[in-house]
């Protein structure tokens, strides 16, 4: 089990990915767009919401309820789980990375998920300069933090 306070990604130690942090206040052709990918699914306690292998197929945002995030690490000997918090961003990292290991997210509790298409949530972050720019920033704030505490660390 991994303390909350720290996630491992691969090599990538983070936090979650807020959808409040990357979502808040956008301007209104930007809400329109999300809108128009935005689905909602509902999970019972126990059930499987992804188990993908691959390139990620969907992006999920909890809503409600409680559900874990279990993953291997990039070399698949080992598997991590830890619980997943109110509007985490899940695959988000993994689709822009590319990164490699199984993740799979189940539910605890009966759960409420927002979900976008993978490929059309990637593009619009691609085409979209605010939602660019935030998601760059979280990443970059990350890795300053996480150089910080390799750096103390080291001496």
């Amino acid at each position: 089990m991994i303390p909350n306070d720290r996630k491992i990604y691969g090599r990538f130690v983070g936090q979650p990915i807020s959808a409040h942090d990357l979502l808040f206040d956008l301007p209104v052709k930007n809400k329109r767009r999300l809108r128009t990918l935005r689905r909602e699914i509902e999970v019972c306690g126990g059930e499987a919401v992804s188990d993908r292998d691959d390139f990620p197929e969907t992006i999920y945002i909890l809503q409600s309820g409680k559900a874990e995030l279990s993953f291997t690490n990039q070399l698949n000997d080992k598997v991590y789980r830890r619980e997943i918090e109110k509007e985490e961003i899940i695959g988000l990292r993994r689709l822009i990375l590319h990164a490699a290991g199984q993740k799979k997210v189940t539910a605890l509790s009966r759960c409420q998920f927002v979900t976008f298409p993978a490929r059309e949530f990637y593009e619009l972050l691609q085409h979209d300069a605010i939602l660019g720019y935030r998601l760059l920033e979280i990443l970059s704030l990350e890795i300053t933090k996480n150089y910080r505490d390799f750096a103390a660390a080291r001496f």
